[in-house]
């Protein structure tokens, strides 16, 4: 392939005259703001979901900027959340991104440099911060071949643009300040290249990592080493390059001087947890998986975190690695220990020391990406460790958080799965299998997710995937409104509907699709009996107590006066906590199922589903979405075989809460346990077949 140099020069021609040349110089002058979704694109309010956001931003941009230079396009239908972007959107991002550099390229070439003078515009991608790190290695590499002539800018938000406090009109402004040459501030414009921007901080991209789901007192949740290249003012957006810095990160960059591009799909990498607990089957799996990638057309390759040499277990994990090796599946070792050990005991085959400098994450998507490029495993190990586009670098002086990552620790009963776009069902499934194939009573699968904790998913709303689900199965329980956007409305709404179905033909639609719990069954149908007792006992306490507060308000001959009476009523009862006799429970439910035309000898799943159809409507959406994909599909029937589904960050220093975004939301349904938010159980219906 020809170097950038001399593509750049193949380019130039004559200047451009009358009207092409203004068209050039717009074109030439013009940044344009990709809208890619994510937090700084998303409504407010429970489950944040795309929304409009950016548009709105836009509009929202003050007197600072030259409308005549900004133009906003709209790459998605639906902008995603950053958890679900993938290799399908990379691709379109990369094609709008090299449609712009085409444009300016040729721009250029017509004005004969003159426009020099005038001021190029950049890129501005807005993006979810989720996978904003992987996304910014992605373009460094895809565009590191062919370069190009402005700078890309990724900027987003850690809340949506509507809450008070969000960072989402700040951010965005700056970055399109940085994306635009400025005469007056030279010498600190961006150069070429991809850049994040959050905060007052610029970042090269391949260099970030979210080390918190909310930001520090600083007003941080990324991080770069050694640091970020610049900072870009608040108040007046000045920009200031730290020069030197920029300088020595970039100067070994080789991606323009090997010629390397992707021409192929990209490999099938995966990335797994090894130490000395994990169980064996962990790699006999990934091997499995490799073989079966390679019958598919894909390039496998494995990248294998932790130090598996206390593992009682070695020469056994030695032989997988020697299988892969043997079937010239390239594996990357994090380990120092564990790469000396396995080479201690095999020679040969494409095995390699994973690039200290290179997170795990971070490695996986590099080695993808070579495979995609067709890279021989031979020659792997060097361009592992080199610097295609300022992804490798000295590593000395590393803070500790950043170099290594912790699990619990992987005792018999629990499996580690690590999230990364593309990640496959079956890397889920095998640990499922692995985990029920044991002898412990309480099995736990960890999933260390994206951000909050999420997992790639559907670019869907939830009450899309109930309507479409119902549409295949019960059309007339569909919800009338589609569009609800809380998960309780969305609930009590589905509730409504079934509960306005023929009873009798509900009960025959519940029996074909599910297997009644019967210890599930039974504490539903007491816990709503409490329910229906307390609510009626708090109905009867509502004037007793407020009859006491105005007593209280007479006696005291006008000295008291107790304002928002009702409110203050309503905080007492809600707060009250009664202790339920079973006995008076069971009589409860046996009458409120008589009041509603059922007899006490009905079956015990009848009784609920009058009772408390909600309990159907959780199933019904838990269903829906798992239908939406394999991988979520997975997770739902792991929560229902029993297995305790934990979700984590891979924040180093966030936490997971799947109740505040919409991706998240995905996992809540199926019954995932997290740092922060409710939990959803589905313990009384298990389907009877697939869903």
């Amino acid at each position: 392939m020809q170097s950038l140099d001399h593509e750049l020069s193949d380019a130039d021609g004559p200047p451009a005259q009358g009207s092409g040349r203004a068209e050039a110089l717009a074109c030439w002058r013009e940044v344009v703001v990709l809208n890619c979704g994510g937090t700084i694109n998303m409504s407010s309010g429970e489950g944040s979901r795309p929304g409009d956001g950016v548009s709105a931003l836009f509009e929202a941009l003050g007197a600072d900027f030259d409308r005549s230079r900004l133009r906003l396009d709209q790459p998605f239908d639906r902008p995603p959340d950053s958890s679900h972007i993938g290799e399908a959107e990379w691709a379109v991002i990369v094609r709008e991104i090299r449609s712009v550099d085409a444009a300016k390229r040729a721009a250029r070439a017509q004005l004969g440099g003159e426009e020099l003078l005038e001021g190029r515009g950049g890129v501005v991608l807005a993006h979810g911060t989720d996978t904003m790190q992987v996304t910014g290695l992605v373009l460094a590499l895809e565009l590191a071949t062919r370069g190009t002539v402005a700078p890309v800018v990724i900027t987003g938000a850690h809340s949506p643009p509507g809450e008070p406090g969000s960072d989402a009109l700040s951010n965005l402004a700056k970055a399109i300040h940085a994306a635009t040459y400025r005469e007056a501030e030279r010498p600190h414009n961006l150069p070429p290249g991809v850049f994040v921007l959050l905060g007052e901080d610029i970042h090269l991209a391949t260099r970030i990592s979210k080390v918190g789901t909310t930001p520090d007192d600083a007003g941080r949740y990324f991080s770069s080493f050694p640091g970020p290249i610049g900072q870009i003012s608040s108040k007046d957006y000045r920009l200031r390059l730290d020069q030197a810095l920029l300088d020595s990160v970039t100067r070994h960059f080789r991606g323009t001087r090997l010629g390397l591009e992707r021409t192929a799909g990209w490999g099938r990498v995966e990335h797994i947890v090894l130490d000395r607990f994990v169980d064996p089957g962990v790699l006999r799996d990934a091997v499995r998986r490799a073989g079966r990638a390679r019958e598919g057309g894909a390039s496998p390759g494995l990248v294998i975190q932790g130090d598996f040499t206390q593992h009682p277990r070695l020469g056994v994990l030695v032989r997988q690695l020697r299988d892969l090796a043997e079937a010239d599946v390239p594996v990357f070792i994090g380990a120092m220990r564990a790469f000396q050990a396995v080479r201690e005991r095999y020679e040969g085959g494409p095995l390699f020391l994973m690039p200290r400098a290179l997170s795990h994450p971070a490695a996986r998507l590099k080695l993808s990406w070579l495979l995609g490029a067709g890279v021989p495993s031979r020659v792997l190990g060097v361009l592992m460790e080199s610097s295609l586009a300022g992804e490798v670098y000295e590593a000395e002086g590393l803070p500790g958080w950043l170099k290594y990552e912790s699990f619990p620790d992987l005792v018999a009963g629990k499996e580690v799965v690590l999230a990364y776009p593309g990640l496959r069902a079956e890397v889920v499934q095998d640990a499922v299998r692995r985990l029920l194939g044991g002898e412990e009573r309480r099995p736990t699968l960890y999933l260390y997710g994206f951000g909050h904790g999420h997992l790639p998913g559907v670019n869907r709303s939830i009450a899309e995937l109930v309507d479409a689900w119902l549409e295949a199965r019960l059309p007339a329980a569909r919800p009338r409104y589609p569009d609800i956007r809380s998960l309780d409305d969305l609930v009590a709404e589905l509730s409504l509907r079934l509960q306005a179905l023929p009873r009798e033909e509900l009960f025959a639609w519940v029996a074909r699709q599910y297997l009644p719990v019967k210890r599930g069954l039974r504490r539903v149908r007491l816990s709503r009996a409490a329910e229906l007792l307390q609510e009626d006992l708090r109905r009867r306490l509502q004037d007793p107590v407020e009859a006491a507060l105005r007593v209280v308000e007479s006696e005291s001959g006008g000295g008291i006066v107790v304002e928002q009476r009702h409110k203050l009523t309503r905080a007492f009862l809600e707060g009250l906590r009664f202790r339920m006799d079973p006995g008076r429970l069971e009589e409860e439910a046996t009458r409120a199922c008589a009041e509603r035309g059922l007899p006490p000898d009905s079956l015990l799943e009848h009784q609920v589903l009058v009772l408390a159809p909600e309990v159907l409507a959780r199933r019904v959406v838990k269903d829906a979405v798992m239908a939406a994909s394999p991988l979520l599909r997975a997770v739902g029937e792991a929560d229902d075989a029993g297995v305790t589904v934990v979700v984590r960050s891979q924040a180093a220093r966030g936490e997971s809460d799947v109740s505040a975004y919409e991706a998240g939301q995905q996992l809540l349904v199926l019954g995932v346990k997290a740092d922060r938010g409710p939990r959803w159980r589905h313990e009384a219906l298990r389907p009877r077949g697939p869903s």
